[in-house]
């Protein structure tokens, strides 16, 4: 009989339901002008207003996990997401077409 835990999911459906977990999450640090969004949907961090029990926690996790903010980051950041070509086009998961140039 097969384990319908164990069957695999489909990407786009992951990438739906974290959207619905991220943007009300975005939408609450912004709240809190942890966070400022821009008319063009750029983020930037508001360094000044971070708790500092959130400052801390990244702190602590920063440390934990050294070899992946030192190592792999840098790497994932390198990649192109947008466009022809880009991330979003090569692995079908998001619509490109209308990124901004």
């Amino acid at each position: 009989m097969s384990n319908p835990y164990r069957t695999p999911i489909g990407l786009k459906k992951v990438f739906e339901d974290i959207q619905k977990i991220q943007d009300p999450a975005l939408a609450c640090l912004k709240t809190i002008n942890v966070i400022r969004i821009d008319a063009n949907n750029f983020l930037t961090l508001a360094a000044a207003n971070i708790p500092s029990e959130i400052n801390a926690r990244c702190v602590q996790i920063r440390e934990e996990e050294k070899f992946f903010f030192e190592q792999c980051l840098p790497s994932f950041l390198s990649i192109h997401l947008n466009g022809e070509d880009g991330l979003k086009d090569r692995s079908g998961l998001m619509e490109y077409r209308y990124d901004a140039a």
